[in-house]
């Protein structure tokens, strides 16, 4: 580990876990009754849906999950504070990690989300660059708590791409199982098909297949043979909910949500967004063979690349950057563009205290620069595919 690059981010890694802290304490006060219900302000973000659409399943309400007039009735229950009028946006198979959380009042179901989340996260860390110094950097990373205070899965999602890539040398079934868990969140894995052709892993490919229909099966045999219907039902709402600005731009990290805040059309701000997909998945292929097979750098790879492919991809998914961010805290800050390495670092540490205040995608901008310096590191330097040596 080389001292200059982690000295300037420690005291900044103190403050975004201090700041959820506070959000907590500040959350928790506003509640007049931290059981199931009560009319104030709820914390935990989009985790509100989740504990709504968990709390259906156990009430046997399955088939309101993907009814936005039912689950909003039940998070208005939790919560008085307005709430955008949509069906839960997952797939059927994403209850299962949801209605355990029901469980348990709300307030409390969100802490033990958000523990289970970071608990994945840091493991997973672990697993891929052995060292718990590294655990330590994810858990000052801003990225990771700006995932927390939007009440999102993101930490398991980033978990779940962490444990398949170490996975995918040594154990093929259990892969496979495990890309087959990230199409909960189907946007953010959209290389994992190609990541498979590439490393002609057919095993994995046949793995995540099977799978996925026992999920399917699965989930219609609990749930009901209609679920999936009423899944792509919510869809085509949520769709047009994009269309028509429901969701907020600002809150976003793609090409296109920069250019629909900048009053450009849906289909010419699709299209560029499917143009600028197209040569993040050129670049990617011409540099995943200099990984070598490492997964730390492949994770830096694949993590930098996904948000940049869909028009959808939100600043809570931004936590997949905690591959790159950790890989290049692998390398020695040498030298001329380390100044600009440590840019992006601190960046990546102190973005949720000042991305709320502002009215444009900037998470865009950030994702380009670990990219793009993720690229340069794969292309100029033969040696960084080995983590430097910890002292």
């Amino acid at each position: 580990m080389n001292v200059p690059r982690w000295a300037f981010l420690t005291p900044l890694a103190i403050l975004p876990p201090l700041a959820f802290l506070i959000y907590l304490v500040l959350g928790a006060n506003a509640q007049p009754d931290l059981n199931n219900y009560g009319h104030a302000p709820a914390i935990g973000g989009d985790f509100l849906q989740y504990w709504s659409a968990g709390w259906l399943v156990l009430q046997g309400q399955v088939a309101g999950v993907y009814q936005a007039e039912v689950i909003q009735a039940v998070m208005t229950n939790i919560s008085a504070a307005p709430r955008r009028m949509l069906p839960l946006v997952y797939p059927p198979h994403a209850l299962f990690l949801f209605t355990p959380f029901a469980l348990l009042p709300y307030y409390a179901g969100f802490l033990a989300f958000t523990a289970a989340g970071l608990m994945a996260l840091l493991g997973a860390v672990g697993m891929v660059l052995r060292h718990r110094v590294y655990g330590l950097a994810a858990a000052g990373c801003g990225l990771v708590w700006l995932c927390c205070l939007y009440g999102q899965t993101g930490l398991f999602i980033a978990a779940l791409n962490g444990l398949g890539f170490v996975l995918l040398q040594r154990w093929p079934v259990a892969a496979g199982g495990v890309v087959a868990l990230l199409t909960i969140k189907p946007h953010v894995g959209l290389l994992w098909p190609l990541v498979l052709l590439l490393e002609r892993r057919w095993k994995v490919l046949a793995s995540t297949i099977a799978s996925l229909a026992i999920m399917v099966a699965l989930c219609m045999a609990l749930f009901g043979q209609s679920i999936w219907g009423q899944f792509f039902d919510a869809l085509g709402v949520i769709s047009g909910s994009v269309e028509t600005h429901l969701l907020a731009w600002q809150h976003q990290c793609s090409l296109y949500a920069l250019l629909r805040v900048m009053d450009v059309g849906h289909l010419p701000a699709l299209a560029s967004q499917l143009a600028l997909a197209g040569v993040v998945v050129m670049l990617f292929v011409v540099s995943w063979r200099r990984t070598n097979g490492n997964p730390v750098w492949q994770l830096a790879l694949f993590g930098s690349a996904t948000l940049l492919l869909s028009p959808y991809a939100h600043n809570y998914d931004m936590v997949l950057l905690i591959w790159p961010v950790l890989a290049l805290l692998t390398l020695p800050a040498t030298g001329r563009w380390m100044w600009l390495e440590r840019v992006a670092l601190l960046l990546a540490f102190v973005f949720p205290l000042f991305v709320f205040f502002l009215r444009v995608p900037v998470g865009l901008f950030l994702n380009l620069l670990i990219f793009l310096l993720i690229l340069r590191r794969l292309h100029a330097e033969s040696s960084l595919l080995a983590p430097a040596p910890l002292r």
